[in-house]
């Protein structure tokens, strides 16, 4: 089957703001974003709405992929490439290939953004910010690290 990875631009500032992969046609993947930038509270739906914004879809990569795991996979590498080029994305969970244990978390638009700015600042991925968050909370909690 063909995968895609894709990143949304934001039209205002000419970048990408986040990575995505699908095996659906880009253009219907789009709509499902800018349906979702209306119902959902996750920050890169904040951004859009409150700032009517409709974001560009471009392709990075299509290849032949195995399963949906391969895809995310791929995905992450994406992110991983563009945070470490200084780029701020709203990607801020790395993709499930195993099972999940949990939901996915809340957190603030003001907060968010302040966590934004440091990350720029300090060429950091937001998931990395906030996995160094959870790892020292678990630390001050005397829970084990794995790592």
């Amino acid at each position: 089957m063909i995968g895609r990875i894709y990143q949304l631009v934001c039209p205002v500032k000419k970048q990408p703001i986040y990575v995505g992969s699908t095996k659906r046609p880009l253009n219907e993947r789009l709509k499902e974003h800018v349906y979702s930038r209306k119902t959902s509270n996750q920050p890169i739906y904040d951004y859009l709405f409150s700032n009517k914004i409709t974001p560009i879809i471009e392709l990075l990569q299509e290849v032949e992929i195995e399963s949906s795991k391969d895809l995310l996979l791929l995905e992450w590498e994406w992110v991983e490439k563009l945070t470490q080029n200084g780029i701020v994305l709203f990607n801020n969970n790395k993709p499930q290939t195993e099972p999940k244990f949990s939901g996915s978390i809340r957190i603030d638009y003001g907060i968010h953004e302040q966590v934004k700015d440091v990350c720029i600042r300090h060429g950091m991925s937001l998931t990395r910010f906030y996995e160094i968050a959870a790892i020292d909370r678990l630390k001050k909690f005397d829970i084990d690290i794995p790592y």
